[in-house]
């Protein structure tokens, strides 16, 4: 679960880091409003 947190939070820092962001993609769209 902490691992799903940590992907939404760094869907937030996307922008800063797109290459994490698409390794955190495991974690689907819908957990990001979760945030």
């Amino acid at each position: 679960r902490e691992a799903a947190v940590r992907a939404v939070r760094w869907r937030g820092k996307s922008v800063a880091f797109p290459g994490l962001a698409e390794r955190a993609g495991t974690a689907p769209p819908s957990a990001a409003p979760t945030a």
